[in-house]
């Protein structure tokens, strides 16, 4: 005699069977947005589970995709969490929320110039510890144990702000060069001189890079009226010497 349940069981299962082949494979549509902010997700892969198709969702998250009745469809997207969405009711267009993923790393301890090595600790001593100074007669390395050298917070303090020293220092001559190269080309200054001694822009030069030897400490730190001033006075006593 069959056992009734083995019955039931098969019965139930064509009854599947026939559901299936009845549907058999048809266009899967749908929408799919982010969970937080309800906007469009595109180029999100959409896989049917166990096969081979799949598709992407366009640039406005709707997507088509070839399924039956009881496939599984795997939704995933970078940054968000991979969902499965079973297909229930191959007619009706799925709507699909996807939860943003949030990452937390781990917490990173980053320790100032640690430099490995002997050569920072005495002979004489394993453990002792030391401190060099740099120009402004701080402390700035201490070493702490054999191998480990570690330079404080105040000497990297110390080279920013030496650096940016040195920095206004350049943009300070630079400005300087800037208005003496504007005052020996200007035409009340070269044209004038090239008029009055009769030079030309090459013999111009010449004199103006003797003014320049001369003068050379000094040149950048006058006013446009006495620069003028001591370079006509030059000009007359090279020129007259000859």
């Amino acid at each position: 005699m069959i056992d009734r349940k083995f019955l039931i069981l098969l019965f139930a299962t064509g009854l599947l069977l026939a559901m299936h082949a009845a549907y058999g494979q048809q266009n899967i549509k749908g929408l799919i947005v982010d969970a937080g902010t309800h906007e469009p997700l595109p180029y999100v892969t959409v896989k049917v589970k166990n096969r081979n198709s799949g598709t992407s969702s366009t640039d406005l998250g709707s997507f088509t995709v070839q399924a039956t009745l009881f496939d599984t469809l795997l939704v995933s997207c970078i940054g968000y969490s991979t969902m499965e969405v079973p297909v229930v009711n191959p007619q009706e267009q799925l709507y699909i929320q996807m939860e943003e993923v949030t990452n937390v790393l781990k917490t990173i301890t980053v320790y100032n110039s640690v430099t490995p090595g002997f050569k920072n600790i005495p002979k004489e001593s394993k453990w002792q510890n030391q401190a060099a100074k740099n120009d402004y007669g701080y402390g700035i390395l201490q070493t702490f144990g054999p191998g480990y050298t570690f330079k404080s917070p105040i000497s990297h303090f110390l080279k920013s702000e030496k650096e940016k020293r040195k920095l206004i220092e350049v943009q300070k001559d630079n400005s300087k060069a800037k208005s003496y190269i504007e005052v020996v080309n200007a035409p009340d200054v070269k044209d004038e001189l090239m008029k009055k001694y009769s030079l030309t822009e090459h013999q111009y030069y010449e004199v103006l890079a003797k003014f320049n030897q001369t003068n050379k400490r000094s040149m950048y730190d006058l006013d446009r009226k006495s620069l003028v001033h001591s370079i006509f006075v030059f000009f007359d006593n090279d020129v007259n010497r000859k």
